[in-house]
């Protein structure tokens, strides 16, 4: 009230659906190193039980806008919620990439790099014209050029900064594109490394295409130069870190 923040209607959801409420109980007896038994014993000789109020209501669910009404929460913190509803913009996780567009006929571009890349690194064999032929067909039909050439960019540019960075880790070690677009150091032919490990084309349907994961290292310090970078570039709207979220269920 003093710095005149409106009021917001909201629940205190840790689960999406009441009946979830057991899963969650069993999450922390599990945390808890105790049973459902031992806390429901507990909780009818009016012992304390750690983080009791979860074993004691089921309403730790994402409530309806009814149970929200029910609450008694005013109209006017009821209506402020919806007002921040309707300012998310709606998102199909399961839709196509939506990534920035690096340059016009990026695909011939990114092709010209990779010409590049072999006079670089002295590559004018057969056996690597027809596993750069095999590569670029793949990317090229998965839409990926402009992918590529954002994460060629950022890496050239901390290299041109002296940021330290890693030769390459994980599967994209398998991708012959990568090296000659000097993302990678890694020449995968001598070590017979596999381009499919890394992407394939039976990864994707005709409403989704899957981004392929270059996982670049760069020093603690560079880090953070090189992510003020790609925000400059894109603007920070754009750029975002992620994190992975697991989830304990049983097996199929």
């Amino acid at each position: 009230q003093k710095l005149g923040i409106p009021c917001v209607a909201t629940g205190n959801p840790y689960y999406s659906f009441k009946e979830q409420a057991i899963d969650q109980r069993i999450l922390l007896c599990s945390e808890l190193d105790t049973t459902l038994a031992k806390v429901s014993e507990k909780l009818k000789n009016n012992e304390d039980v750690g983080m009791g109020v979860f074993f004691k209501s089921n309403n730790y669910h994402i409530p309806s806008v009814e149970e929200m009404v029910s609450v008694k929460h005013t109209t006017e913190e009821l209506e402020n919620a919806f007002t921040i509803s309707e300012m998310c913009d709606l998102y199909n996780i399961e839709s196509r990439p939506l990534l920035p567009k690096f340059i016009e006929n990026s695909a011939d571009k990114m092709f010209d790099e990779v010409i590049n890349g072999m006079e670089f690194r002295g590559l004018n064999s057969p056996e690597y014209s027809k596993r750069v032929q095999r590569e670029l067909k793949v990317l090229n039909a998965a839409g990926l050029a402009d992918y590529f050439l954002i994460v060629q960019d950022y890496v050239r540019w901390a290299k041109q900064n002296n940021i330290p960075c890693g030769p390459g880790r994980g599967s994209v070690g398998g991708s012959l594109v990568s090296y000659l677009m000097q993302i990678t150091e890694i020449d995968p032919l001598p070590p017979k490394l596999i381009f499919e490990r890394f992407y394939n084309d039976g990864r994707n349907t005709k409403d989704k295409v899957a981004l392929p994961d270059i996982d670049m290292d760069f020093s603690k310090n560079g880090r953070k130069r090189v992510i003020e970078y790609i925000r400059s570039k894109y603007g920070s709207s754009k750029v975002c870190s992620i994190a992975t979220f697991n989830r304990m269920k049983g097996r199929d």
